[in-house]
């Protein structure tokens, strides 16, 4: 596992087992804000006018289902401003910045694209972790421009909020595309729109035709969209808006939390028929707070750099004299979910919402 330090993460203001592969069984957030993303989805992918090609896709024969070159993709710069790509090409040196645009990749069976990966923040899926550890890690967080560059990418993956020439910043859209390399921005990672979860599967749709692997990428995408409509299908109708608290153990007193700026997050909620409970993001929520904010359930993120072993942070919330009055504490509704399933952006959010749906909901 990756440990890093969580109190840079959360002083800034955040944001398929049985059909994918198993997703993370636990993780760490990086040190920067992790709801962190883009503006509103992008408009769908568009092609230019076609023009035949011999070659087939990587992935297909069916001819219907290839990308014609060049390939315009309506997408945006950090502060959610509309930024054309054109793809002369499939990009052939990717640099992805979040564990979540990796795993993606992996997925689609685009790792030997990946010249550069950085932020990991947990351990790999199962099924990803032989071909991931023989990535080229270039930074254990976000890498700067130049460190970027140093690998020659064509193309260049990540949120919103990584687009930027701040202290976590890769730089911004604008420049790489000044120099000619490709940049992508997932719709799922927005901070200023209302992204869904189904953003993460138009977003594999829309890699699929970038890279003319929209065989495996739409085959993807349906497993997805079939696993979302089931967890949604199952759940029950709930009247009201009752508040959900995401927290993380901090320093085993004050714990940290995750308030409505996770947009991402925001929906997942919704999903499983709450609301965010607060506002507020930081690393020193007090249990005077926590009285006053009384969740009707309290979502426990695991990270591996706690002070405490989920379960045992999880008791000791539950013991908690002070907090006897809280709906959550009261009905031993706290429920709890690895980071990268939860905050991660990915697919494995999906199989996040499945966890918390199958503990929320049991019946």
């Amino acid at each position: 596992m990756i440990k890093k330090p969580l109190a840079i993460l959360m002083s800034a203001a955040i944001s398929l087992a049985a059909l994918t592969g198993a997703c993370s069984a636990g993780g760490s957030p990086a040190q920067n804000p992790a709801g962190a993303g883009s503006e509103t989805p992008p408009a769908a992918a568009v092609a230019a006018p076609p023009a035949a090609s011999a070659a087939q896709p990587p992935d297909s024969t069916d001819a219907a289902a290839r990308t014609v070159y060049p390939l315009t993709i309506d997408n945006y710069d950090a502060d959610g401003g509309a930024f054309v790509q054109v793809f002369p090409k499939a990009p052939e040196r990717v640099v992805a910045t979040t564990q979540a645009n990796i795993e993606i990749m992996l997925k689609l069976g685009l790792g030997d694209r990946l010249v550069g990966v950085a932020n990991i923040i947990s351990d790999f899926p199962a099924d990803l972790q032989a071909e991931a550890a023989s990535l080229n890690e270039i930074s254990k967080q976000w890498p700067p421009m130049e460190v970027v560059l140093g690998v020659s990418p064509d193309f260049v993956m990540g949120r919103a909020f990584d687009f930027n020439e701040g202290e976590y910043g890769l730089g911004t859209v604008r420049s790489y595309s000044d120099m000619g390399i490709n940049t992508f921005i997932w719709a799922s990672s927005s901070i200023t729109g209302d992204p869904t979860m189904e953003d993460i599967i138009s977003d594999i749709r829309v890699i699929g035709q970038i890279f003319d692997a929209q065989a495996r990428a739409n085959a993807f995408a349906d497993e997805l969209q079939a696993r979302l409509d089931q967890v949604k299908a199952s759940l029950p109708a709930q009247a009201g808006e009752k508040k959900a608290l995401m927290i993380t153990d901090f320093d085993g007193s004050t714990y940290g939390q995750y308030g409505a700026k996770a947009k991402l997050q925001n929906d997942l909620l919704a999903k499983l028929g709450y609301v965010n409970a607060t506002e507020q993001a930081g690393n020193s929520l007090g249990l005077e707070t926590m009285v006053a904010i009384s969740p009707d359930i309290i979502i426990y993120i695991e990270y591996d750099g706690s002070a405490l072993e989920p379960q045992e942070a999880i008791n000791s919330l539950l013991a908690q004299d002070a907090l006897r009055g809280v709906p959550a504490i009261a009905n031993n509704a706290v429920y709890r979910v690895p980071f990268n399933n939860i905050m991660g952006h990915g697919y494995c959010t999906i199989e996040g919402l499945t966890q918390l749906a199958e503990q929320i909901y049991p019946n």
